[in-house]
């Protein structure tokens, strides 16, 4: 045999033998199966991945992993060095920043900054940046909070928190007022810069509570002793005390009025009784009767009032002319001396 086809023989071997090694040995189950019966289990294997595949449902949304969204805020309006509205423009900018929980407090700090500006502002910020500000790594040497107590020491108005104070030294509780009361109270306390918390605050609501609520919360056996629980104690004592007029009113609404009889227009009233007197007692009608005592209806009594006007002439007296008049008084003394005399 030819050397060269020798070497090419050697060479196939060589090479079905290394791709024999290559190949990854088959699993425990498969070792002595013939090539037909590895092929219909190879089919069968395809057949059931074709069908699990088939079957199978696909995720629904509430399994996909969702990313949080940051909620977007109305960009507050920029600080111009008016004191009268630097707590508000705090209280929004406070609001605004927090919705950035993914940012750095460096960014948050510059982005504060960039909210500042005015003419009469405008050379507070560069200063405050030269000094805290680096501009070759972008890093501030002040933390967020020590920059808003900055800001607070130089903005804060101080007349306005005085005012503040003013007024809720004259604030004054009322019975069935409680919740106008304290969100009145609280408006004032955000505007004097003072907490709950405060010391101060807790005597203005002792002061302020009506003398009625607050003898009551003094015979408690556990006195508040902090703003929050006094102001529980309030508001439970004005419900009780709504609840007190309510059922008042109501039995008010449904108490029996006793009404005053009333009299009749024609009625006519003696002299020296009352209305309320006379007004009680019934009444009596009069009915008009002939000389024979039958009554006598409208028609006729209105005929016997114009016969009795006809002879008395209107007077109401009969003046019949077959009687004479009556003597006059003279007359009967004359008769009466000539009877004496024998005239």
């Amino acid at each position: 045999m030819d050397a060269h086809m020798l070497d090419a023989q050697a060479q196939a071997e060589a090479r079905a033998q290394a791709e024999e090694q290559a190949q990854p040995p088959l699993p425990a189950p498969l070792i002595g199966m013939t090539e037909g019966q590895f092929q219909a289990l190879l089919s069968l294997l395809n057949r059931q991945t074709a069908a699990a595949a088939q079957n199978a449902t696909p995720p629904t949304p509430q399994t996909l992993e969702t990313r949080p969204q940051r909620v977007r805020l109305r960009e507050p309006d920029p600080f111009t060095d008016d004191r009268t509205t630097y707590r508000t423009w705090k209280s929004q900018m406070e609001r605004y920043l927090a919705t950035f929980r993914q940012t750095s407090e460096d960014v948050l700090i510059s982005t504060l900054m960039s909210y500042i500006q005015g003419p009469g502002i405008d050379e507070w910020v560069n200063a405050y940046s030269d000094q805290h500000f680096d501009g070759d790594d972008g890093e501030w040497g002040r933390t967020l909070a020590e920059v808003w107590a900055d800001l607070d020491a130089v903005y804060t108005d101080r007349v306005g928190e005085h005012a503040a104070l003013l007024r809720m030294n004259e604030l004054r509780q009322k019975p069935g007022q409680a919740a106008e009361y304290f969100v009145e109270l609280e408006k004032l306390l955000w505007m004097a810069n003072m907490e709950k918390t405060d010391r101060m605050a807790l005597k203005f609501v002792k002061n302020a509570t009506c003398d009625r609520f607050r003898q009551a919360i003094h015979n408690q056996l556990n006195m508040p002793q902090t703003y929050n629980e006094w102001k529980k104690a309030v508001e439970q004592l004005d419900d009780n005390y709504m609840r007190e007029q309510s059922l008042i009113q109501n039995r008010r609404n449904h108490t029996p009025q006793m009404h005053k009889p009333t009299t009749h227009p024609n009625q006519r009233i003696p002299a020296g009784t009352s209305s309320s007197t006379s007004a009680s007692q019934p009444t009596t009608t009069t009915t008009r009767t002939d000389s024979t005592g039958a009554p006598v209806g409208d028609a006729e009594e209105e005929g016997h009032s114009q016969t009795l006007a006809a002879r008395t002439g209107g007077t109401g007296r009969h003046n019949r002319i077959d009687q004479p008049p009556r003597p006059q008084p003279r007359e009967l003394m004359d008769q009466h001396s000539s009877s004496a005399f024998g005239g």
